[in-house]
């Protein structure tokens, strides 16, 4: 059974939201993006996130009468959660919901991929890791930076972890604690199935190779076995024949042959 997990990360909001929405489709995709599913394209997640910027240091700057202090590197966070196939895309945007409700997090862009994974080298069976991505501006209304680590430390991410199994009815995934498990992006996990199917490939091969290899044995043993009984003929031919001769002599022909050379 498929565990939940989301993982949150800094991330630019170019690339993040042009991949979200594939309109860069990047080359480890195993299928078309005919099943993905995305609410905002590249130039209204930007409009979107200029609103919300404005807004937010407008109010900031009412109440305090000074700039905002957050850096603009941490504006934008993106989450990655784990779905199974009979997830929707209407699963995914009231995930983002509550999340926006519970924490203060705007979410300016929500995706559905459905066509990412690996396939299995040897079957040829394409193997889905069906999964969304949620991606935050982390200022709130008034300009407030809503995702400190002071305020979200670990015993909050278990927290967090534990409220997306269930809003998603999946099976809790266990805490990287315990299992001492590194996440990886989507370029090193590539990177890792790479390795792993080229590997599996040289199985393959070796095996191809060790099968090939006990037909050419069966094959040689099989001549041996043809070649064996062929031989026997032979020699049973050549006693035939030797009896034949023997048994034209004379008796003290045979006498003095045997006294020779013994019939074989």
């Amino acid at each position: 059974m498929r565990k939940s997990s989301i993982h949150i990360k800094q991330v630019d909001l170019l690339p993040a939201a042009r991949h979200n929405c594939r309109e860069v489709v990047p080359e480890y995709v195993i299928d078309t993006a005919q099943k993905n599913e995305c609410n905002r394209n590249t130039e209204e997640v930007f409009h979107y996130f200029n609103t919300l910027l404005g807004e937010a240091h407008a109010n900031y700057r009412a109440r305090t009468k000074q700039k905002i202090q957050t850096k603009k590197e941490k504006y934008i966070w993106e989450a990655v959660v784990n779905l199974t196939e009979e997830h929707s895309f209407h699963d995914v945007i009231e995930l983002s919901k509550k999340l926006e409700k519970k924490y203060g997090w705007q979410v300016l862009q929500c995706s559905l991929h459905a066509d990412e994974g690996y396939v299995d080298p040897l079957t040829d069976e394409k193997k889905y890791n069906y999964h969304a991505h949620l991606l935050f501006f982390m200022l709130s209304p008034r300009g407030i930076y809503m995702f400190k680590k002071r305020d979200f430390g670990k015993k909050q991410m278990s927290e967090l972890q534990t409220f997306v199994a269930i809003t998603l009815k999946m099976q809790r995934g266990k805490s990287k604690l315990k299992t001492q498990k590194v996440r990886l992006s989507h370029h090193q996990y590539r990177m890792v199935r790479q390795e792993i199917e080229e590997y599996e490939r040289l199985i393959r091969g070796a095996d191809v190779y060790h099968a090939d290899l006990m037909k050419v044995l069966i094959e040689e043993k099989e001549k041996n076995r043809v070649l064996q009984k062929e031989l026997e003929m032979l020699k049973k031919q050549v006693e035939n024949h030797k009896s034949h001769e023997i048994s034209d002599l004379s008796n003290d022909e045979k006498l003095g042959l045997t006294t020779i050379m013994p019939i074989l």
